[in-house]
C-alpha cells in the first residue's frame, strides 16, 4: 500500500489509521497496533517539522506486508544494508545481554529484516556487519523498557513545533509558545494562542531536543 498526502498536521491521524487498517489483516494485538501507530506518528511529524519546516509538501507512506511467516512477541526492525557486497551479514548488540537477535533475512537488495526480543531493561546499540567484520554500520540506538517504564513512555504529552518543552497538558503547551513569531523576511506578528497547533504524542514520540516542562513535572 502506498499513500501520498499533504504535509498537514491533520493528516497525521489519517496516516496512523490507514497503517492500522492495513495491519489489521494480520490480526495483531492491541499493543502491536499501538506500536505501529506511534512509529507512524513520529515519522509523519518528523517529515512535517524537519523535512518541510511546516511548509506545504507531499509525504509518501509505503506499507509492505510479508505473508511468508508471522512471528509472535517481537518487534522487527529494518536496517539499511545496501553497502554490503555479500549475502551474508551478522547483527549484534552492545551490551549483548539486553536483547536476543534472530530470524535474520534479507528483504530485497537494500534491507535486512530481523527479530529483536528484549531480555533485560537498558539501552544500547545495534550494528549490522559483513560476515567477515570488515564493514560495520553506524550504531542504531535501542531501549528495552520495564513495564512501568513502557507505561510512562506511552503517556500522552503535548508540545508545539517551536516551544521549548513537552508538557502533560495542552494548555501548558500553548503557554510555552512564543508571544511573537517572525517570517522569513524578519517581519514580526503577534501569536493568537487559540490557533496554535499542539501535537499530542506518546512521551517516547517527542521529536527534537525538547525536555520536560519544569512546571508540569512539579505538578505530577
Amino acid at each position: 500500500m502506498t499513500l501520498e498526502f499533504e504535509s498537514r498536521p491533520c493528516n497525521e491521524s489519517f496516516a496512523r489509521v490507514s497503517a492500522a487498517a492495513f495491519l489489521a489483516q494480520l490480526n495483531p494485538t492491541v499493543e502491536e497496533v499501538a506500536d505501529v501507530k506511534t512509529a507512524i506518528s513520529e515519522a509523519v511529524t518528523n517529515a512535517m517539522i524537519h523535512g518541510y519546516r511546516q511548509e506545504k509538501g507531499k509525504i509518501q507512506m509505503k506499507c509492505v506486508l510479508d505473508l511468508e511467516e508471522k512471528k509472535e512477541n517481537f518487534s522487527s526492525q529494518v536496517v539499511s544494508a545496501n553497502f554490503f557486497t555479500t549475502e551474508d551479514v551478522r547483527i549484534y548488540a552492545e551490551p549483548a545481554e539486553l536483547v536476543e537477535i534472530g530470524d535474520i533475512r534479507r528483504n530485497g537488495d537494500q534491507n535486512v529484516l530481523f527479530s529483536l526480543t528484549g531480555k533485560k531493561a537498558g539501552s544500547g546499540n545495534l550494528y549490522v556487519a559483513s560476515a567477515d567484520g570488515s564493514v560495520v554500520s553506524e550504531p542504531v540506538a535501542f531501549t528495552v523498557r520495564t513495564a512501568e517504564e513502557k507505561e510512562q513512555a506511552e503517556r500522552p504529552v503535548y508540545y508545539t513545533a517551536i516551544g521549548e518543552y513537552w508538557h502533560f497538558s495542552e494548555e501548558c503547551a500553548r503557554e510555552d509558545y512564543p508571544d511573537v513569531t517572525y517570517d522569513w523576511k524578519g517581519n514580526s506578528r503577534e501569536v493568537d494562542r487559540s490557533l496554535i497547533h499542539v501535537l499530542k504524542v506518546p512521551q517516547m514520540g517527542v521529536v527534537g531536543n525538547k525536555t520536560a516542562c519544569p512546571k508540569c513535572a512539579s505538578d505530577t
